[in-house]
């Protein structure tokens, strides 16, 4: 039979993790409205424009799927935990029926 190991606090820094680029994800409109500004060239301008316009529609999927995963990694982490305390407490049981 194959052994499976889960550990609990990855699960969490994963979801830490996700959430963070959740983060970092949501502000990158921000970020482009502030770069384009700066780049000088008007026909540069209007293509980064034009890829944050474009970036944008797919981002909000992105930041849904992000939380999404975030989401799932925190509650397998926690789920885990219960599985486990309820093995150790039944081993417990059966090695000391008394």
């Amino acid at each position: 039979m194959a052994e499976i190991k889960v550990d609990p606090d990855k699960l969490d820094f994963l979801a830490g993790e996700l959430a963070g680029l959740k983060a970092e994800f949501a502000g990158l409109g921000q970020r482009i409205d502030d770069y384009e500004s700066a780049v000088g060239h008007r026909k540069l301008a209007d293509e980064l424009h034009s890829t944050a316009t474009n970036w944008s529609k797919k981002r909000t999927q992105l930041l849904a799927d992000l939380e999404e995963l975030a989401h799932l990694a925190e509650h397998a982490a926690q789920h885990y935990r219960c599985l486990d305390a309820e093995v150790a407490a039944s081993i417990r049981r059966v090695s000391d029926p008394g």
